[in-house]
């Protein structure tokens, strides 16, 4: 069936290791990125959504970004923002930005000029505690991304449930988390203690989690929805569907949270998961796509969070097919992925997994190369899933597929939902 580009919306998730990096492609041929990481290791020199929308401006089409969105402030979901920034906004390259969406806190960083300035000078000291020195140079970046987009592009905040207006004609989009009450004081105290622990020299800044400022976004695509869920504690989760519920809903005509392609909260970590939360987000949902973002580094997405979605959809008379039994010990489910209810893939499956589901392949090699970077550990782990083995051991990996990202193209003529794969194929055996 042929779909007009004016009909079909599109979603990357990027495989960049243990981070978040999201480029959304509009029916209006406007782009939306959330979250900016990249990791070397997977031979990543910059966000792919630069090589992506690089490769676009190669072959004439003019970019225009609808929005930019930064979830929280962590460094796996910030750290290639920066360097994107400088470079969509080159006099060669000039790509226009319609709005930037920040998380809430983010702009009263801005009030103390001096606040940034006592961070540049803890940043670049060299007798500090290299954790505290970490945090402040980290704090330091945002606070002057923060900065520079507030005085040269249009800006909203996201600290509380509201419409964030339409990013397209046929796609209107929404806040969910955090709440205002959870933001309030939260930089202040990121920073303060930050400067306490550096003057009286202690090991390391008392530890504020940034997940509890973390957004979620909801998009209405036709008659379908997508939930973004950023790195939302599953409290914070609670806390904001019960605000939803008993406050907001019919006071802002804000949508349900129950979705058709759910962009898993936190990675897929247990402390983000609970049956009452798949519960909310399939709904009353017949038909579901669940993707996590994920690397190798930490157990996700947690087996945990994978029985918690099994066990919801049981109760639902659905069934849940998740097809990397080595990543979470739980059995494939009978049957096929494509005949499956609810559909769950991770960016850390192997390639030689995700081939077996029969999905559509795009060849993503416009994505720009870090060339002094070693892949051997990529590749073993790699042809060490293969293999179905812990070790490689001697053996030389062959020349191998990556996976790139796992693609969702979005049909707003029949409401369906149609999942793909990219892959890289540079990567060499040693």
């Amino acid at each position: 069936m042929n779909v007009s580009p004016k009909s079909l919306m599109r979603v990357y998730v990027f495989n960049v290791g243990s981070g978040d990096h999201i480029l959304v492609q509009l029916p209006n041929k406007k782009y939306g990125i959330i979250d900016f990481h990249y990791q070397s290791n997977l031979g990543q020199a910059e966000v792919p959504a630069q090589s992506f929308l690089r490769k676009k401006l190669e072959e004439g089409e003019d970019v225009h970004i609808a929005f930019i969105h930064l979830t929280h402030p962590h460094h796996d979901h910030m750290k290639g923002m920066e360097s994107f920034l400088n470079w969509s906004q080159d006099e060669s390259v000039s790509i226009e930005i319609d709005d930037f969406w920040w998380f809430g806190g983010a702009e009263s960083s801005t009030y103390e000029k001096s606040i940034r300035e006592q961070l540049k000078e803890l940043k670049n000291n060299q007798i500090l505690n290299t954790e505290i020195k970490n945090k402040a140079a980290e704090l330091y970046s945002w606070m002057g991304i923060v900065e520079d987009s507030l005085n040269n592009y249009k800006f909203q905040l996201i600290d509380e449930i509201k419409p964030l207006g339409h990013i397209s004609p046929a796609v209107s989009s929404y806040s969910l988390a955090p709440l205002r009450k959870l933001c309030i004081d939260f930089v202040s105290k990121l920073i303060s203690s930050t400067i306490q622990a550096s003057k009286l020299l202690e090991k390391k800044p008392i530890d504020i989690d940034k997940n509890i400022i973390s957004t979620a976004l909801l998009f209405v695509v036709s008659k379908l929805r997508i939930f973004f869920g950023g790195d939302l504690h599953k409290n914070t989760f609670m806390e904001c569907h019960n605000e939803h519920q008993t406050v907001i809903k019919n006071r802002l005509n804000i949508p349900e949270f129950s979705s058709d392609l759910i962009k898993g909260c936190h990675h897929g970590s247990k402390n983000s998961s609970s049956e009452e939360i798949w519960d909310i987000l399939i709904g009353d949902k017949k038909k579901s796509n669940i993707v996590f973002s994920a690397g190798t580094r930490y157990e996700h997405p947690n087996p945990e969070t994978i029985k918690h979605i099994y066990k919801t959809a049981e109760k639902k008379g659905l069934n849940a097919y998740f097809p990397a039994p080595n990543l979470t010990g739980i059995p494939v489910s009978k049957g096929k992925f494509q005949e499956a209810d609810i559909k769950i893939l991770s960016t850390n499956i192997s390639f030689e997994y995700l081939e077996k589901l029969e999905l559509e392949q795009e060849d993503q090699n416009f994505i720009y190369k870090n060339e002094e970077s070693d892949h051997k550990q990529e590749i073993e782990y790699t042809f060490a899933e293969l293999l179905h083995e812990s070790e490689v051991g001697d053996k030389t990996a062959p020349e191998v597929n990556m996976l790139s990202s796992i693609i969702y193209d979005i049909d707003l003529n029949d409401n369906s939902i149609k999942t793909k794969i990219g892959f890289t194929s540079d990567l060499k055996g040693k």
